[in-house]
């Protein structure tokens, strides 16, 4: 169903989107969300395929309209993705653990993994050191340790 946020209205219904779709040729297992596209001034709804193939279809009033077609980001499931109506981007996040940019020129950029290494400043690490060290933290992995007013450990007999 899509509904009107504001009026808190039905705009229209889809039964058995996935057999409907399959009667028109159109292969899809199920649907991951849906965009509002500023350009076309419609919502865009993307459905996938098990094998991480996506479609996008626009919604009509009693019908989806194929639009478009995205292959080869994914090989598994989407499950998230994000629009951006400034640069007509849409980036996707699979269960391969992959995250691909598509340009509205129909190009996949993958999302490199890895993180940029983050450089600790010495002075920083430094100031970290002697905070624990005046806080006295002592970590330890037995429970009937304690630690008595000059940082020793004591045993606990009880």
């Amino acid at each position: 169903m899509i509904w009107d946020a504001v009026e808190s209205a039905r705009i229209t219904k889809f039964d058995n989107v996935k057999h409907n779709l399959a009667e028109r040729g159109i292969e899809i297992e199920y649907l991951v969300d849906c965009f509002y596209h500023s350009g076309l001034k419609t919502l865009v709804v993307v459905a996938g395929t098990s094998g991480g193939n996506l479609r996008l279809l626009t919604v009509g009033k009693e019908i989806l309209h194929p639009v478009g077609t995205l292959n080869g980001g994914h090989g598994s499931t989407v499950r998230c993705l994000q629009w951006d109506n400034t640069t007509e981007s849409l980036l996707t996040g699979g269960e391969d653990g992959m995250l691909c940019l598509w340009t509205k020129d129909g190009k996949m950029e993958e999302v490199p993994k890895e993180r940029p290494k983050r450089e600790c400043r010495k002075s920083h690490t430094d100031k970290v050191q002697k905070k624990m060290q005046r806080m006295k933290l002592h970590h330890t992995t037995k429970p009937y340790h304690k630690l008595d007013n000059s940082g020793s450990t004591t045993t606990d007999k009880a």
